[in-house]
């Protein structure tokens, strides 16, 4: 039992690591004119750790949202060549807006 908890911690860690970076990324150390005013809502790591579901969360219009997305997706600006195929293990949902989750 110990070494599922410790596992259970780890990815909590992770998770939590994760939504701390993307986070600072989206206040202000991305350049990329795509992305509106964002941010993260959750992350939810794939069984074997070595992809992740990050949601975000996008103010603005649809069409903010869809070239926010755009440019998240785009590993170009954040990341040096020789990581971008890390990158691409990395997915970014929207979060359904609370007016969106509303109408559900």
């Amino acid at each position: 039992m110990p070494e599922q908890r410790a596992r259970a911690h780890h990815r909590n860690r992770v998770a939590n690591t994760f939504s701390e970076e993307i986070g600072a990324m989206l206040e202000g150390e991305l350049s990329d004119p795509r992305i509106a005013p964002s941010y993260v809502t959750d992350v939810v790591l794939a069984p074997g750790g070595k992809s992740a579901r990050i949601y975000v969360a996008v103010h603005g219009s649809e069409e903010e949202e869809q070239s926010t997305l755009l440019g998240l997706m785009t590993p170009a600006p954040i990341f040096a060549p020789s990581c971008a195929s890390a990158w691409e293990s990395v997915t970014f949902p929207t979060s359904p807006s609370p007016s969106t989750a509303l109408k559900r």
